[in-house]
């Protein structure tokens, strides 16, 4: 087999002239007796170890339409010498399997000058992925790079059917709750980025788009544990980086898709990419509903009465979303070294919350003294903006080159609550009219980005990448409680006005170096920045400032033993500043027995992230060992603490230091045959020092998870997936939670290259449940959550226009090797 990856390039080539012999050209393009075919373009291909690339294919497109003039594979030494060219403008594109393609600028023949020499062309590393020929090799769907692990979504049914959220789960290195919550490495502090950049939106707008983004729009998933300098240093956790198709090709091509599921979740979404010439366009709009019900059951336990009373709460909520989504990307190429683009996104969603809350107060002997009822209907909506601005120029692609990017988020939310509080006798009758809450509220969210980069090289081989980013944010939210006497409805009793402004200004600078030495891949940088923050408590007139300097340095090296080894050390120091709603103290109080309350006194909080990473591939398995040590300081995280009355506060604090020393094990099976897929197991262990605030938090906390995934390759036209989860129980500060599987099955059928149906079942064994126990000084609460999960969806896709075959790049990030061209293949 891996024979046939070398020469099938090599046969398919072989009928192309000799290099050095004049080329014949092809596309259509028959030479025209008033041209003198006398152009020459010549260069050396060599890898980023400065050694020559053998048999890479040496591709010349006319620049005017993409048509293929003509190509040709370099010699031993990596030398190539295309002969033959008319008089015009050219574009030269240089691959290799396991290296990335490399599009050079532009190149003209001129009668006057008719010979170019472009110089060395060096490739960097990258997968291998051989499609359209014969040859029955698949990528690998876990890749380590040299500062980051990337996931191959293609293969996985899940991603066809489900959505980001579902994808993300079978992700080795993260866990994903029921919430939508995203953990890595035992860190729920995660940057979420869309093709290299912050993603759009924040809190729960962030998790409301994972939870609707269809997985099928996924290109691949990138985890980033210890991200340079380069990038933002918000999120300690690290970057998920989730790179979005655009498959672009010459002409015009897209996707249709359409889902449905037993739960009530439709949705119809389409993807569209064209390219001729200078231009380049990608993009795509969906539409979703989906709706969730689910139960819980808490017992709290007041230990500062006596004798000691009890509060048993049962709630059912239902959800209902409708989410829609809207993005595009132009791409415009002002010469033959520069160009622009213009990326614009939208997602609007409406959502209704509806819940039956029962409380029933016991005594010591948990016998029943009173009952109460209170039912709620919230009603919200909201969107979420991005418009981006950009100029590239690339002197040399990746090695000396500049950009500039303006970038422009906003955020609306509007948000009514009604509530009627009916108290009720034990037996669950009425007693009196209910008394009526209603909350209003809406938060407007801005942000404006500009950003420079330059990247030069340093030497024959080494590059610097420099850059300054400045920052602009700006929240403010409104909130008008209307309190109801029983029976009225027409005039409130009491109205209470609260709301907070937030204003964050942040400057930084960064330099980082990419030095390679031989098989070493050496990457070191720092970041400085300097931030001032104010929140404002609009009811009091309260002002808390926090002005701050901040040094972020970072550190990789990546070392290539060969024969499928690899090892990678790396160190970070990120942060994560606190949310406006951790620091809100005058958040209303909808729920007299259950309060928050923000801190506005709480401090960013720092990580000092170190993890190695061992990389062993024998045949077609995989095995990944990532041992990691994360050191916070003022980490911060949430505080019960239960009144004499039976009142439950959760408020914010910062705890003095955290360390967590952990490991995760991967296997991996590259399906080159009928089966694939992987294994992982995941465990650390947290140690919390914080002896100002409870003793529960200054004591050591480990937890272990395990998830696997398994793909199956029934026939030609069908393959099938399943995917588990399971964590057992473990100890947290303040308490316990329970253990938890999650499971899915997928199949994906394909009909003929132009569509496919995909059928995923989701926890078909209905086994998705948890119990969670919180207690101090004050209290002890037991709760149960029971989520109705198991259904089973429908999707079908068809692809109009010419395959997709590129997976282009985005935002700087590392593009992946994609499948040859059709216009690249044989030369005749």
């Amino acid at each position: 087999m891996a024979m046939m990856r070398l020469w099938v390039p090599a046969l398919l080539l072989a009928a192309a002239p000799a290099v050095g012999s004049a080329q014949v050209p092809v596309g259509g393009r028959p030479a025209t007796p008033a041209s003198v075919a006398t152009g020459v373009i010549r260069g050396q291909v060599r890898t980023e170890q400065d050694q020559p690339v053998a048999a890479a294919s040496v591709t010349v497109r006319s620049a005017r339409d993409s048509a293929l003039i003509t190509g040709a594979l370099t010699t031993a030494d990596g030398r190539f010498r295309l002969v033959g060219l008319q008089p015009g403008r050219y574009v030269v594109r240089v691959s290799q399997l396991g290296y990335r393609p490399q599009p050079l600028p532009a190149v003209t023949i001129a009668p006057e000058a008719a010979q170019v020499d472009v110089g060395v062309v060096r490739l960097q590393s990258a997968p291998v992925e051989l499609k359209g020929i014969e040859v029955n090799a698949a990528p690998a769907q876990v890749v380590m790079t040299a500062d980051r692990t990337l996931y191959r979504t293609k293969d996985m049914p899940v991603a066809s059917t489900g959505k980001a959220i579902d994808l993300l789960r079978a992700i080795p290195e993260l866990e994903v709750d029921v919430n939508g919550k995203v953990t890595m490495r035992g860190n729920a502090s995660v940057a979420i980025h869309l093709n290299d950049r912050p993603a759009p939106m924040r809190g729960e707008a962030l998790t409301t788009f994972l939870q609707q983004l269809p997985g099928n729009a996924i290109e691949r998933v990138e985890v980033v544990p210890n991200p340079s300098a380069k990038y933002d240093p918000e999120g300690m956790g690290g970057i998920l980086n989730i790179v979005l198709k655009s498959n672009v090709d010459l002409g015009l091509s897209g996707t249709l898709t359409g889902s449905a599921s037993s739960r009530g979740q439709t949705g119809v979404s389409s993807r569209l990419a064209y390219q001729k010439g200078r231009l380049t366009f990608f993009g795509g709009a969906g539409v979703n509903y989906y709706n969730m019900s689910r139960a819980n059951h808490d017992l709290r336990e007041n230990l500062l009465t006596q004798p000691l009373t009890y509060l048993d709460l049962t709630t059912a909520t239902s959800l209902g979303y409708t989410f829609a989504m809207g993005d595009g990307t132009l791409e415009y190429k002002l010469g033959k070294k520069t160009t622009g683009w213009i990326s614009l996104n939208g997602y609007p969603v409406t959502y209704d919350n509806n819940a039956t809350l029962g409380y029933l107060w016991l005594d010591s002997l948990q016998s029943p003294t009173s009952r109460s009822q209170r039912a709620s209907d919230n009603g919200n909506s909201g969107w979420s903006a991005n418009a981006v601005m950009g100029l590239r120029r690339q002197m040399v692609p990746q090695r000396h080159e500049w950009s500039l990017e303006l970038r422009r988020n906003q955020q609306h939310g509007d948000g009514t609550g009604r509530f009627l509080d009916q108290p009720l006798t034990l037996e669950g009758d009425s007693v009196e009219l209910p008394a009526l809450t209603v909350n209003e509220a809406g938060t407007d969210y801005h942000e404006l980005v500009g950003q420079a980069d330059y990247t030069r090289p340093l030497g024959a081989k080494a590059r610097i990448d420099m850059g300054v980013q400045g920052t602009r944010r700006r929240e403010v939210s409104d909130n008008v409680m209307n309190l109801f006497a029983p029976g009225a409805v027409l005039a409130p009793t009491s109205s209470a006005l609260t709301g907070y402004g937030m204003d964050e200004d942040i400057g930084s600078a960064y330099a980082n170096a990419s030095v390679p030495v031989r098989k070493l891949s050496l990457q070191a940088g720092i970041r400085g920045e300097r931030a001032s923050t104010a929140f404002h408590v609009r009811r009091t007139g309260q002002e808390f400032p926090n002005d701050y300097t901040s040094f972020f340095p970072s550190g990789s090296a990546l070392y290539d033993m060969g024969k499928g080894r690899r090892i990678r050390l790396s160190y970070a120091k990120r942060l994560d500043r606190p949310y406006a709603y951790y620091l809100n103290p005058d958040v209303p109080v909808t729920d007299p027995l259950n309060r928050y309350a923000g801190n506005p006194t709480l401090k960013p909080r720092y990580t000092h992230s170190f993890s190695a990473e061992i990389n062993v591939t024998k045949s077609e398995v995989t095995w990944r060992l990532a041992p990691y040590f994360r050191r916070t300081v003022n980490d911060w995280d949430n505080l019960k603490t239960v009144d004499s009355v039976g009142v439950s506060t959760v408020t914010w604090a910062n705890i003095r230091t955290t360390n967590t020393l952990g490991s995760s094990l991967t296997a991996s099976l590259r399906q080159t045959g009928r089966l694939g897929g992987m294994v992982s197991l995941s465990v650390y262990s947290t140690r919390y020092d914080a002896p100002d605030l409870s003793a529960a938090y200054a004591q050591r906390h480990v937890y272990v998870s395990a998830n696997a995934n398994t793909s199956v390759k029934v026939n030609k036209s069908l393959d099938a997936q399943v995917m588990a989860m399971f964590s057992p129980p473990r100890a947290l500060p303040q308490g316990r939670i329970s253990s938890m599987f999650y499971s899915n099955l997928g199949l994906k059928q394909k009909f003929g290259t132009k569509g496919w149906a995909n059928i995923t079942v989701m926890d078909p064994l209905s086994l998705y449940h948890y119990t969670f126990t919180t207690s101090d000084r004050t209290h002890v609460q037991s709760s149960s959550s029971n989520i109705r999960m198991r259904s089973i969806s429908l999707s079908m896709t068809y692809s109009f226009g010419k395959p997709p075959q590129s997976a282009r790049k985005t935002g700087g990030q590392e593009e992946q090797q994609p499948q040859q061209p059709q216009q690249d293949r044989p030369i005749r």
